[in-house]
């Protein structure tokens, strides 16, 4: 899959060799030994790539990374060296949330001559911060339950947790900072009950920060990510039961039709709590 990722994010970026300089003919004792591997980090990770190249002897040469990306190219400021390297919050660095690699090759070009060579793409996939969302759940009329969220980032950064509930209400769980929630009856986040429409259904969902320190220990390149939303549907109670029932059954000539159906539904929900 990594494969043809790559091969969808690089191959028009391979037909335009315009303003790269690659030459028609390799010069003898000119080539690229060593080609630019494909690798995955983890969000916030360094991006590091290198090149190796035979040089004729008595020439030296000078390099140029390149950022390619479909229809469009450009030269990394500075990237002039047989290794580059990116750290977040530089333009060139992988977006987070991107499908696609990010990829990167190199034109290498001899003094004195000016003939040039252009590596093969190096493709840099980022691994998801969120690996694992919250699930869908079905519960009892009173019954507590608990969410799990798991991220994942480079080493040297840290992650941060705030659950949020919505649909009926929305908001931040006061003291819900960690990696997994749990919420119980009487909680302000349980789902809450809509008598006119039978429902009991709450949506939670956690925002997860990654960021880093500085040496006073404030918090610098900070990125925030929404998991997927967990749907908690639960039973309504035996009263919250009534009163949607008894608003069936007076809502005029619906509830007198529809009397026979709610009256032994009744009965089976009692049954059943």
């Amino acid at each position: 899959m990594k494969k043809m990722k790559k091969l969808f994010a690089c191959v028009l970026a391979l037909t335009l060799a315009i303003g790269l300089g690659v030459p028609a003919m390799a010069l003898p004792g000119f080539s690229i030994t060593t080609q630019p591997q494909d690798i995955t980090i983890n969000f916030g990770e360094v991006v590091t790539l290198s090149v190796e190249a035979e040089i004729p002897a008595g020439q030296s040469a000078s390099y140029q990374w390149w950022r390619v990306s479909g229809t469009w190219n450009y030269a990394l400021p500075g990237a002039t060296g047989p290794t580059m390297s990116l750290s977040y919050g530089e333009t060139a660095y992988p977006a987070a949330l991107d499908e696609w690699p990010a990829c990167y090759r190199c034109v290498i070009r001899l003094t004195p001559g000016g003939e040039t060579l252009t590596s093969a793409e190096g493709a840099v996939f980022v691994r998801p911060i969120i690996v694992t969302h919250p699930q869908d759940l079905r519960i009892g009329a009173r019954e507590s339950f608990t969410l799990s969220v798991e991220a994942q980032a480079a080493p040297g950064w840290e992650i941060a947790y705030q659950w949020v509930s919505w649909g009926h209400g929305y908001g931040e769980i006061a003291g819900a900072t960690g990696s997994s929630v749990r919420v119980s009856s009487g909680d302000p986040a349980y789902p809450e009950a809509v008598i006119s429409i039978g429902d009991a259904t709450g949506y939670y969902y956690c925002q997860i920060t990654v960021f880093q320190r500085d040496g006073s220990g404030n918090k610098i390149n900070e990125a925030t990510f929404n998991s997927y939303s967990g749907r908690v549907e639960r039973k309504l109670t035996f009263w919250e039961f009534i009163r949607y029932a008894f608003g069936l059954v007076t809502s005029g000539i619906f509830g007198i039709l529809m009397f026979p159906i709610v009256f032994p539904a009744m009965l089976i929900y009692l049954l059943l709590l």
